[in-house]
C-alpha cells in the first residue's frame, strides 16, 4: 500500500477572463505556467537495443514505442557506470562515483563526506528545494553515507519512499496514484522498476533456482520469475529464439586484458536471448500501467516523463552475459523524454550520459536552476526544441575495474585499474567493438591523446591515477 495520501494541481481557471479589449488598459501580462509533473521512470539492466520502435527486434515494446513517438529519443546515451549502485549514484546527483570511492555494488572504502555533500545537491534535494513534492518508490540501489551500509534509504535522497515492491505492485500503486491524486504542489515521481534485472538468475541451475524459491526475501521473486520465462522458453519453438548478436566472436588482441567469458551452446545462448527479451516486455508491460496512468489524470497535460535505465546487459555479446565491462551492451541505455512542450517523435544521436546528465536536464524540464557541482549538461533545450546539442563531446566514464574516454563518433579508450592494460576501438570503423588498436603503431598517437585527456579527467574528479 502506498505510505502517503497525495492531492490534484489544480490548474488555474479561464472562466470568466474577458476576451474584449478594453480601451485604455494596460498590456497583459503573461500568465506563468505551473511547474511540470515529473515522472522518471527507471528500469534496471536494460540495454538501448530493446526498443522495438527503434528498429530492434529482441522484444516487442508497445509501451516504450509510444513514448518514442510522443517525444524525443536520445539514441546515444551511456551510463556512468555499468553496474547499478554507481551507476544509480551518479544518475541521482551528477557526479563521480569513482570520486567518492563507489566503484561496485558494496564498498565499504568510500568517502562518507563527499557522499553527504552530493545528496545535499541531489535531485531529490534541488526539487524539494523548488517546492515540489518528492516521491520515489521501487527499486534504490543508492550508497550510504551514514554508516557505510550497502544501500541508503530514500530519505538520504530527499525523497518520501511510497512503494516498496518493484514489479507489478509497483505499476499498480503508482497508477492508483496518478489516477486518485490531488495536490497543490508541483511533483518529482520516481518509479523504479527491476526488469529485466531478473536476467541474472538465468544463468542459475535449476538446483540453485528452486533452492531460492524456498527462501525469504526479494531473490524468491526473482527465481519465480525466471521459472516463468523459463517456461515461455519451453513452450516457443526455438526456431522463434533471437540469433546470436553480430559481435557474438570475442575482441581481438586484448593481450592482458581478461573479461568473464562463458562457453555455453549456441542454441543456450539463443535460449538466454529469448528470456531477456520477455523480461524486457514484462517490464514493458508494467511501464505501460503507469503512462496510462498518466493519461487518465488529471494533470497530464502538465506531465513530462523521462525513461532511462541504470545499464545494459551484454546478452551473448562478446560471449559475456550481464554487466560491468566496458562494451557498448552494458553501457548503452535507452533516454527517452516525453510530454508537456517536448517535440515528438524525434531521435537525438548526440552522445549523451544519463549519469551526468539527468540533473541538469530534469532542473531544465523544470524550469528550475541546477547544481554546479556536476559535470553534466541539459538536454532540456533540445527536447523542447529550442536548441541543438554541440557535437564533438569526449565522454568520461567508468566501470567496476577501469575508466573511459569516448570521442564522439571516433574512439573509445578503456585504462584498467588492476593492470593498467588499455584497449583502444576505431568506433567509426569497428562499431560492433572486435579489434583493439592499443598496441597498433598506427594508432600509437590516438592513443596517447585519449590516455592523456582520461588522466585529466581522473584528475579533475580526484581519482588516483593508474
Amino acid at each position: 500500500m502506498l505510505k502517503s495520501t497525495l492531492t490534484v494541481l489544480t490548474l488555474p481557471s479561464l472562466c470568466g477572463v474577458a476576451c474584449a479589449a478594453v480601451p485604455n488598459e494596460e498590456p497583459r501580462r503573461e500568465v506563468p505556467q505551473p511547474k511540470p509533473d515529473i515522472i522518471l521512470i527507471l528500469t534496471d539492466q536494460q540495454s538501448y537495443n530493446t526498443i522495438s520502435a527503434l528498429e530492434h527486434t529482441l522484444a516487442s515494446t508497445p509501451n516504450l514505442d509510444r513514448l518514442v513517438r510522443q517525444g524525443i529519443t536520445f539514441t546515444n546515451a551511456y551510463c556512468a557506470n555499468p553496474l547499478s549502485v554507481p551507476s544509480r549514484y551518479a544518475l541521482f546527483t551528477g557526479t563521480s562515483p569513482a570520486g567518492v570511492g563507489v566503484w561496485g555494488n558494496a564498498d565499504r572504502n568510500t568517502d562518507a563526506e563527499k557522499i553527504r555533500q552530493a545528496q545535499e545537491q541531489s535531485i531529490g534535494a534541488v526539487f524539494r528545494r523548488a517546492g515540489y513534492q518528492t516521491l520515489y518508490g521501487g527499486k534504490i540501489h543508492l550508497p550510504n553515507a551514514k554508516n557505510k551500509s550497502k544501500f541508503a534509504g530514500t530519505d538520504n535522497y530527499f525523497f518520501e519512499y511510497i512503494e516498496k515492491d518493484e514489479r507489478e505492485l509497483l505499476a499498480r500503486n503508482v497508477g492508483m496514484l496518478l489516477r486518485e491524486r490531488e495536490a497543490t504542489q508541483p511533483m518529482l515521481l520516481v518509479v523504479s522498476f527491476l526488469n529485466p534485472h531478473d536476467i541474472c538468475f538465468e544463468a542459475r541451475t535449476d538446483a540453485e533456482v528452486e533452492a531460492t524459491l524456498a527462501t525469504e526475501g526479494k531473490d524468491r521473486f526473482k527465481a519465480q520469475t525466471i521459472v516463468q520465462m523459463r517456461a515461455l522458453a519451453d513452450g516457443a519453438d526455438p526456431a522463434e529464439y533471437p540469433p546470436l548478436p553480430e559481435n557474438f566472436e570475442r575482441t581481438e588482441n586484448l593481450g592482458r586484458i581478461q573479461f568473464p567469458y562463458k562457453d555455453f551452446t549456441t542454441d543456450y545462448w539463443r535460449r538466454y536471448r529469448f528470456i531477456y527479451g520477455r523480461l524486457v516486455e514484462l517490464v514493458d508491460r508494467q511501464i505501460g500501467e503507469v503512462l496510462d496512468a498518466v493519461e487518465a489524470s488529471a494533470n497530464r497535460d502538465n506531465t513530462i516523463v523521462v525513461f532511462t535505465s541504470d545499464h545494459g546487459e551484454m546478452a551473448g555479446a562478446h560471449q559475456l552475459i550481464t554487466k560491468g565491462v566496458p562494451y557498448d551492451e552494458c553501457q548503452h541505455v535507452p533516454l527517452i523524454i516525453a510530454g508537456r512542450g517536448v517535440v515528438q517523435g524525434e531521435r537525438d544521436h548526440s552522445l549523451v550520459c544519463n549519469g551526468w546528465d539527468l540533473l541538469p536536464t530534469l532542473c531544465g524540464l523544470a524550469g528550475i536552476e541546477a547544481p554546479s557541482n556536476g559535470c553534466g549538461i541539459s538536454l532540456a533545450g533540445r527536447a523542447f526544441g529550442r536548441e541543438e546539442l554541440t557535437p564533438g563531446r569526449f565522454l568520461y566514464l567508468e566501470t567496476t575495474r577501469s575508466c573511459l574516454l569516448i570521442e564522439e563518433g571516433k574512439f573509445k579508450y578503456t585504462r584498467f585499474r588492476n593492470n593498467g592494460a588499455e584497449m583502444l576501438i576505431d568506433l567509426a570503423n569497428d562499431p560492433l567493438e572486435q579489434n583493439n588498436l592499443a598496441s597498433d603503431p598506427a594508432y600509437a598517437d590516438k592513443r596517447r591523446e585519449l590516455s592523456s585527456r582520461l588522466d585529466a579527467e581522473l584528475s579533475r574528479r580526484g581519482i588516483a591515477p593508474f
